[in-house]
Parts: C-alpha cells; sequence; structure tokens
C-alpha cells in the first residue's frame, strides 16, 4: 500500500493495523505514476491490479481473476467492466469495455486502470509507467495477449 503522505487518517490506520497488508509506506512522492512504478516492483504476485482510495473490487473479482488465468494461461490482461457509483454504492453508469480487442486501444478505446489485472512478468517486459498514460495502454496492446471478460470487475 503506497500513500503519497495523505492526511485522511491512512498512516494512522495502517499503523493499527499491523498485518493487514505486506509492505506500506506513507510519505511524500513525486506523483501517482512514481507510486505505481515503485508498487509494481515491490509487488510479490504473478498479476497486478491497483486501486485509487475511493475505488473498490466487487466481491469475487479475484476469484474471476484466477479463473480466468487458470482458462487461458497465455493472457497477459483481463479486462472488465468498470461502474460508476455514488456515494452509497449505488451503480450509476457502466462503462462496458468488454469484450473489446486490444488493437482498438489504439483508437480510443481504453480501459479504466481499476478493471485492469496485467500479468507481473508483462508489466515489467512493457515498460514501467512514466506518466499516467494512454502511451501505457497503447504499448500493452501491442503484445496482443488481451483476454477480455463480460463480469463486473469493479463496482
Amino acid at each position: 500500500m503506497l500513500d503519497g503522505g495523505s492526511t485522511d487518517g491512512t498512516k494512522e490506520y495502517l499503523k493499527t493495523s499491523p498485518g493487514c497488508v505486506t509492505y506500506w509506506r506513507s510519505y511524500q512522492d513525486r506523483g501517482q505514476s512514481h507510486a505505481l512504478n515503485e508498487g509494481f516492483v515491490k509487488a510479490s504476485g504473478d498479476w497486478i491490479g491497483w486501486q485509487n482510495s475511493d475505488d473498490f473490487y466487487y466481491p469475487g473479482t479475484f476469484w474471476t481473476v484466477a479463473k480466468i488465468a487458470r482458462i487461458y494461461p497465455q493472457a497477459g490482461v483481463i479486462v472488465g467492466d468498470t461502474a460508476i457509483v455514488d456515494q452509497y454504492g449505488v451503480v450509476r453508469t457502466l462503462i462496458g469495455i468488454s469484450p473489446v480487442p486490444a488493437r482498438l486501444w489504439l483508437r480510443g478505446y481504453w480501459p479504466y486502470n481499476q478493471a485492469v489485472f496485467i500479468r507481473h512478468e508483462l508489466v515489467l517486459k512493457v515498460c514501467q509507467l512514466m506518466n499516467h498514460s494512454i502511451s501505457t495502454w497503447i504499448r500493452y496492446a501491442g503484445e496482443n495477449c488481451v483476454i477480455s471478460t463480460a463480469c463486473r470487475l469493479r463496482e
């Protein structure tokens, strides 16, 4: 868990909850892309996904991703739909990106990071995020190894 020195109580919460994450730090960094690059290097799992502080996954998301990864072992990226919710958790908009072939990312149909899981080895192969931009999605699309699923991965 990488926190850019926020004042929302994250650091205090993590200090009182040892063991809830394998690694965390809280200090001013050089922005979201810097924190993502640091997290990618420190990640120990086979798949990487990332959320911002106000995002969450639907129950069962990780099970679904693991199942898809087993069915399609050649997959490098798993993409789902994104739901935009209000402060009460009520879905207001569903942004469907699935199934969209990665080649269409080159035309602007890129996925929302909250509904994307990327194989760790692919992240390290393609690049680290220099900035949070579409150029990174274009590089992933060039790998031609995307499997999309129509299930909701984020609410």
